[in-house]
């Protein structure tokens, strides 16, 4: 047993894996603290129009990265560190996130008077980290690529706890206005801290690989926004109809939910490049020895994981004076139970499906079941009320989750040709 656990221990994947979870749960907990703050000392109405406008900022930031974050770190691997292509990676990935960004901004600008009304004003707060995020995201897939998750760790740690500081004054003397601005002075400090550690810029615009990028990633960012007509639409759905208590107790599941996930999806980030990297080389055996036995146990651990947080959720709500406890039920028991699934479609998606070539064929049936979705919302509201939508989420769910495991199992396992053209 000693033996086995200096061996884990030793090995370069569990090192990249402890950095980068260290990594993405600094980021994640930050967000989650400035998250946590605004239901502190917003009032309920308010913390529900935060996360309101907040979805809106995920659905342009989703856009203005649109996966070029993951494209960046599949093309960076398979330039073999080579200084001058890796230049140019992130010089045009660069570009078109920024041509993205400015696009959605000017948007906004003309056209967010018609949809958001009074809110318009808060709005223009959120324009910064509109262009800010995704280009930390692009960075964030370049150390990924290159594999540099302890310093990519120590950069985050270092913005983070500035960030929430600065957040909590913000927050408590601004009130929704101050948390909206906390979100933007996150991104640009994470910013201009990550750029100094990577010098290979050249300022070289290359249309093969700006193309290339734009044609991968646009189906990577189509898988994105497949997402997005799940849990962010529902949101903007009880926003629609003026339900905004209930998108708080929503936005807690969800980020409890996402909170769930978070260590599958930092695994299949870690292993995202030595599968890349199989792929170029044709290695389609180790591909498959790689995946063995790992799908059912991450199943049972989602399993237990899902069970352990509806016990942390009883203890923490149960005698809340401010949330109903019984009524937060309504939204976590069935993601809950889509959680082992999950477990197993996120790693999946993160370590092979899309390093590997398939986001094409993987965002096609996220569209798919996310448009079955806002269909199936919009009749069941009618006839269920607040249960049609949570009923409509978990069906459609569930159906893309076991889609994308069969498709993933006959693949790896009993596809001859494992090839993919995009």
């Amino acid at each position: 047993m000693i033996k086995y656990l200096l061996k884990i221990l030793s090995d370069k994947t569990f090192s990249n894996f402890l950095w980068r979870s260290v990594q993405v749960l600094g980021k994640q907990g930050v967000i989650f603290i400035i998250f946590l703050l605004g239901a502190k000392y917003l009032s309920v109405y308010d913390f529900g129009i935060y996360n309101y406008l907040l979805s809106i900022l995920l659905l342009v930031i989703l856009i203005g990265d649109f996966g070029i974050s993951l494209t960046t770190s599949k093309y960076v691997v398979e330039s073999d560190g080579s200084k001058n292509a890796i230049g140019k990676i992130i010089f045009n990935s660069i570009f078109l996130s920024i041509i993205l960004s400015s696009f959605l901004v000017i948007f906004t600008l003309i056209f967010g008077q018609g949809f958001l009304e009074d809110k318009i004003v808060l709005i223009y707060f959120l324009i910064p980290s509109m262009v800010l995020a995704p280009l930390t995201s692009i960075y964030d897939g370049v150390f990924r690529g290159l594999k540099l998750f302890k310093k990519l760790s120590i950069i985050t740690l270092v913005s983070g706890v500035f960030s929430v500081f600065i957040s909590f004054f913000l927050i408590k003397e601004y009130g929704l206005t101050g948390a909206i601005i906390a979100n933007n002075f996150y991104y640009l400090l994470l910013l201009v801290l990550m750029i100094p550690f990577i010098r290979m810029w050249r300022f070289d615009y290359d249309k093969k690989i700006f193309f290339n990028i734009f044609k991968y990633s646009f189906f990577v960012g189509l898988m994105s926004a497949g997402y997005f007509l799940f849990i962010r639409m529902d949101i903007l759905f009880l926003g629609y109809y003026n339900l905004i208590s209930d998108i708080s107790y929503y936005e807690i599941v969800n980020k409890i939910f996402m909170l769930l996930v978070l260590p599958i999806t930092l695994l299949g980030s870690v292993v995202a490049p030595d599968t890349t990297k199989a792929f170029q080389e044709k290695n389609y055996q180790k591909i498959k020895s790689n995946l063995k036995n790992k799908l059912l146990i991450l199943f049972l651990g989602g399993i237990f994981a899902s069970f352990c947080v509806l016990g942390l959720a009883n203890i923490f709500f149960h005698n809340s004076e401010k949330y109903n406890f019984n009524h937060l039920l309504i939204f976590l028991i069935p993601f809950l139970f889509l959680t082992p699934f999950k477990y197993v479609v996120h790693f999946l998606e993160q370590g092979y499906l899309l390093p590997g070539g398939y986001a094409k064929k993987v965002s096609f049936a996220t569209i798919f079941f996310g448009v079955l979705n806002v269909i199936l919302n919009y009749i069941l509201f009618g006839r269920f009320g607040l249960y049609g939508i949570t009923i409509s989420t978990f069906f459609c769910l569930f159906l893309l989750n076991i889609f994308i495991i069969i498709f993933a199992i006959k693949q790896f396992f009993y596809s001859k040709n494992q090839s993919v053209k995009i």
